[in-house]
């Protein structure tokens, strides 16, 4: 699952993928969004990353589209 985390007063976005379920991810960010505690998320490769949860201005996640090669008609 790809994650897209926005930060307030940041240009960037944190871009993330993860071994866990939606289910599992909503109630995560949900928990650190709304007790303004750090969300801490490991991604596929092992790391672990930690936001705090009061300076998240957004969270986007969702599966990961696979490219396409070619012309699409």
């Amino acid at each position: 699952m790809e994650i897209r985390i926005g930060m307030q007063n940041v240009t960037r976005e944190l871009v993330l993928e993860v071994d866990q379920s939606a289910e599992e991810l909503t109630k995560t960010v949900s928990a650190a969004l709304n007790s303004k505690e750090q969300l801490v998320l490991t991604d596929k490769k092992g790391k672990t990353i930690v936001v705090s949860g009061a300076a998240i201005a957004y969270v986007e996640f969702g599966d990961v589209d696979a490219r396409q090669v070619g012309f699409v008609r």
